[in-house]
């Protein structure tokens, strides 16, 4: 193999490792530095001592992988890849405020175009030129100079030992500091660039691709329908309709200042105000709502290979259909009939790829027209998923102005990203309406039940954080608190013998994702060893 000699002036591979390791440390993890230096430095000087100590330590480090991926043809593919993951990764924790945990990594795989492409920005494709693209240029262009295969190795092994004997001795004098610090502080490998994206993604394919597959495992065999499904004149219809990004604080059935549930308010439903999400993001909120574990006992591991709710429901001999507005569900719709709205010619309401959630009540009212016997439907709305809010919503409803109309909503005044976010609860508003309506008009064929729940909440620029997927030990509560409204008709709460004075009683207790999978099959009357009564919300109220 020929090396560069002196006289071609390449710069020395060990020189470029330990700039690009300074790069890394110093442009790509300004939140991780802002972050440690706001948990650590007080009024004491000395604790700036800390911050620093922690800085060489991931300096040696990092530097210490670099250089072991040193040689020729290697080098620069290695250092290029880790650029552009560390740039393109600290844009959204810079930008947005998230971090970058095994959920988040899980989002972007499973991810569809439409979604994708409104995080694509002018602003983002700056920034990637800007801080990814000049740092690559002068790294292509130019020549590295590589030692002897023998002299490398030694030179190496040098650098590898002088650079671990310097970390273990800064952990030695500061050892009891850095472990209470980073035990309290968990979430800070999060904010870690590129070491967050490249363990959470190799992890997460670990086990998707690698593990060995399992076989699925069976929920609810035991499942027999109940008098409600079998023994009344008209068939039975529950409309479960899962909302996207809403947080419940901007419910004005919450007690929110704006008027954002006009229809619903006028609507004889039940609003619940303490409810929790499972997770902070689709990718598990989604799955945990219809597994029968909770939010402690939850994994997505667990769950692709798991029945859930809907199967149980479905073996109970009860139609179930999942309409999806959205990126997909999850897996939970694999075993059942499923539809994507956004492929269906809706006129008006799709465009682009994309529909307006008021489409689902169009295809569910089709549904409705050939119905024969008990039915459930999953509604799988598109709400008020961000960052470009101002395509959730028809332009009747931009009622709140000004708006942001940009998917770089951080480049907006947090009113009008406000505004907009607002604009969407309107819009969702008047689609729960009419979708009741559209239940109250085929009365004559169906006793109807509709619960809206949404599946986790959005940060607005609060503190800086936007959008969501924060870990849920850190998240805010706009992340986790969630909106919750259940309606009936009376001849579906006469059905199933409801109280409904009791069930107003129940409103503002404490309930969470939880309590969705057991509240459905006492609903529905379905008769199952899975369903556990103490965490049906209606349990107290049914005789």
């Amino acid at each position: 193999m020929n090396y560069p000699t002196k006289s071609q002036k390449g710069v020395s591979a060990h020189l470029v490792s330990v700039i690009v390791a300074a790069m890394l440390m110093v442009l790509f993890n300004q939140s991780l530095w802002n972050e440690i230096v706001k948990l650590s430095v007080d009024s004491n000087p000395l604790s700036w001592l800390f911050p620093i100590s922690l800085f060489f330590i991931l300096f040696l480090a990092v530097n210490i992988i670099i250089t072991l991926f040193a040689w020729p043809g290697l080098f620069k593919p290695t250092v290029l890849i880790l650029i552009m993951i560390s740039v393109s990764v600290s844009y959204f924790i810079d930008t947005f405020g998230v971090m970058i945990n095994r959920d988040m990594v899980r989002n972007l795989f499973q991810t569809d175009v439409r979604e994708a492409s409104e995080l694509l920005t002018l602003n983002m494709f700056i920034h990637l030129g800007i801080w990814g693209g000049i740092p690559a240029y002068f790294i292509i262009k130019q020549p590295i100079s590589y030692q002897p295969w023998l002299k490398s190795t030694l030179y190496k092994s040098g650098i590898v030992a002088l650079c671990a004997t310097l970390i273990v001795a800064m952990i030695y004098v500061g050892f009891k500091q850095y472990s209470i610090f980073l035990r309290n502080h968990r979430h800070l490998r999060h904010l870690l660039t590129p070491a967050n994206f490249i363990y959470n993604s190799t992890s997460l394919l670990k086990k998707i691709y690698f593990n060995t597959p399992k076989e699925l495992q069976r929920v609810g065999l035991d499942a027999k329908p109940g008098d409600l499904l079998t023994k009344h004149g008209k068939k039975t219809l529950f409309v479960f309709v899962l909302g996207e990004t809403v947080r419940a604080d901007h419910f004005s059935l919450q007690g929110y200042k704006r008027e954002t549930n006009p229809e619903l308010k006028k609507a004889d439903g039940i609003y619940f105000s303490n409810v929790s999400s499972c997770g902070t993001a689709t990718a598990t909120s989604l799955p945990c709502i219809f597994s029968a574990n909770g939010r402690r006992d939850f994994s997505n591991e667990k769950a692709r290979h798991t029945e859930g709710m809907l199967d149980i429901i479905q073996r109970a001999g009860v139609r179930v259909v999942w309409l999806d507005n959205n990126s997909g569900c999850k897996g939970v719709c694999d075993r059942i009939e499923n539809e994507d709205i956004a492929k269906q010619n809706y006129g008006d309401l799709c465009k682009d790829g994309s529909c307006f959630d008021e489409a689902l009540n169009i295809r569910l009212e089709e549904i409705l027209k050939t119905a024969t016997g008990p039915l459930v439907v999953v509604l799988h709305q598109l709400g008020s998923h961000g960052p470009a809010y101002f395509k959730r919503y028809p332009d009747s409803f931009k009622r709140f102005t000004p708006t942001c109309d940009q998917a770089q909503i951080e480049s907006c005044p947090q009113q009008d990203i406000i505004n907009t976010y607002d604009n969407t609860l309107l819009y969702t508003d008047a689609v729960l309406a009419k979708l009741i309506q559209l239940l109250q008009q085929h009365s004559h064929s169906f006793d109807s039940a509709m619960l809206y729940i949404s599946d986790h909440g959005e940060s607005l620029g609060e503190n800086g954080i936007y959008l969501h997927g924060l870990p849920y030990s850190i998240a805010p509560k706009a992340q986790t608190h969630v909106p919750l409204y259940v309606w009936m008709s009376d001849e579906f709460s006469n059905n199933i013998s409801l109280d409904k004075e009791c069930s107003v009683s129940k409103k503002s207790l404490p309930y969470s994702h939880d309590n969705l999978f057991h509240t459905m099959l006492g609903l529905l009357d379905i008769k199952t060893d899975s369903y556990k009564k103490n965490l049906d919300i209606f349990k107290d109220c049914r005789s």
